[in-house]
């Protein structure tokens, strides 16, 4: 990433212990095989009811290389690049993820108790396409 910004004399390469990309997000998207709640059936995205908790170093080079923490960063303990948005959000900024290691958590669970087996498609602005399917999963239903 220093070469690719002509900035080989930055030396904070020591403060990574993770396997480190830098590929810009064209889309994230999650469905379920079953119907989650009314307004979302099967295989209708989910995003709008999912957050992602990412590694981003986007802020961090538009400032050049000012590790300001956000109110999020501050409030959780994280270090500055980590991020935790809707997946909506998350589509709408695009953001130039530094590792694949993006965690997907619903924010409210299904209207009733029922199975569901999530899909999740990443792809990025390169075109490479990821998809990945759980097992089936039990879940407790907002009324449950």
């Amino acid at each position: 990433m220093a070469a690719q910004f002509k900035d080989t004399d930055f030396n904070g390469a020591y403060y990574l212990n993770i396997p480190v990309m830098y590929v810009q997000t064209e889309s994230l998207n999650i469905v379920s095989d079953n119907d989650y709640d009314a307004a979302h059936p099967a295989g209708i995205p989910l995003n709008d009811l999912c957050n992602v908790f990412y590694l981003c170093v986007d802020d961090i080079l538009a400032n050049s290389y000012r590790f300001t923490l956000t109110a999020q960063q501050k409030e959780n303990k994280w270090s500055a690049g980590y991020f935790e948005k809707s997946i909506t959000e998350f589509n709408r900024e695009k953001p130039t993820l530094v590792a694949f290691d993006f965690r997907i958590q619903p924010i409210f669970r299904p209207a009733v108790p029922g199975t569901h087996r999530f899909t999740v498609t990443y792809k990025n602005i390169d075109g490479k396409e990821l998809s990945v399917t759980t097992e089936p999963l039990n879940l407790a239903g907002r009324a449950g």
